[in-house]
């Protein structure tokens, strides 16, 4: 089983990876592991996915996310509240596809994936969840981090 997120993209060499280490950013390289504290970000009409065994994420172009933990138990226990991953979405779209639980922040809002395949946008004061299969816990957040409201946002198919 892969521990860390690996990062692919037909241009790799035009992503922008930070790790918790570097100073500023810099290009990625093929598969190269994405760990906890690192930063990605794309440009104009570049797009990058993390993927992490049965998980992806996709990255649109002009995106940044920064990978706050990455929850591997290096056995195969079940842990269930315990999320594989948990992103922070700084700027721009990503496509989730979350076979294993999967938390999503932005400033103003959380989202919680499991067993589901979603569309999170957050641009300034923008927060857009589309949800293509099962569901999605949503939180919504005040200024200063405090949750307004939570419900969760169904796939609902007429």
């Amino acid at each position: 089983m892969p521990v860390a997120p690996k990062l692919v993209s037909a241009t790799i060499s035009d992503i922008e990876v930070k790790s918790p280490y570097d100073q500023a950013y810099r290009s990625a390289q093929p598969g190269e592991e994405v760990y906890a504290g690192s930063s990605v970000k794309t440009s104009e009409k570049e797009f990058a996915e993390l993927v992490l065994g049965s998980n992806t994420i996709r990255l649109d172009e002009q995106t940044e996310i920064r990978l706050i933990s990455n929850d591997f138990s290096g056995a195969n226990t079940y842990l269930p509240d315990t999320p594989r991953l948990e992103v922070e979405l700084i700027a721009g779209s990503i496509w989730v596809n979350a076979f294993d639980l999967i938390n999503i922040h932005s400033l103003r809002s959380t989202a919680r994936l499991d067993h589901s395949v979603a569309m999170l946008t957050y641009q300034t004061p923008i927060n857009r969840l589309m949800v293509f299969t099962g569901a999605a816990d949503l939180g919504l957040l005040d200024a200063s981090g405090r949750l307004l409201s939570d419900f969760v946002v169904p796939l609902i198919i007429r």
